[in-house]
């Protein structure tokens, strides 16, 4: 399940796919067709594919749609800062990855519950204690929500 439904009423498959890195963002692109196909079920857009997202994010308010869509969280403009990571979910606990793709450090805000940091190089895990996290260019950080 990717986290986001990212509206766009025109798909640009060449903004796509050179546009921001698709291997690191947990998103899909959803269009106009396949929203009028799409329904909410325990709080969570599914499309007629099946796929299932947390929100729905749209380049601008749209009444019509939060009419449609009662319960699901639409979020206005972008996907929110530091919550661009890439999640699978085992049981009650999340895995996070966060991989900064800049030229600069990039801060992402991991939010509450006891979290672990995974150091995949050394095979060992902390306790992680500060939030925001900062993650260096070119850098990648493995958190374990549980």
């Amino acid at each position: 399940m990717a986290r986001y439904a990212l509206y766009r009423s025109n798909l640009d498959y060449t903004r796509w796919i050179s546009g921001r890195a698709r291997g690191i963002t947990n998103y899909d692109y959803i269009n106009d067709d396949a929203l009028e196909q799409s329904a909410v079920r325990q709080g969570k857009l599914v499309a007629p594919s099946g796929a299932e997202y947390e929100a729905l994010v749209v380049p601008v308010d749209n009444p019509a749609l939060r009419k449609r869509f009662p319960g699901l969280r639409i979020v206005v403009g972008e996907i929110p800062p530091g919550e661009e990571s890439v999640r699978w979910r085992v049981g009650d606990a999340e895995f996070r990855l966060y991989f900064n793709d800049s030229d600069s450090p990039r801060e992402y805000v991991l939010g509450e519950g006891p979290l672990e940091l995974w150091d995949a190089a050394t095979g060992t895990t902390a306790a992680c204690e500060q939030d925001p996290v900062r993650v260096a260019p070119g850098k990648a950080l493995l958190v374990l929500k549980y």
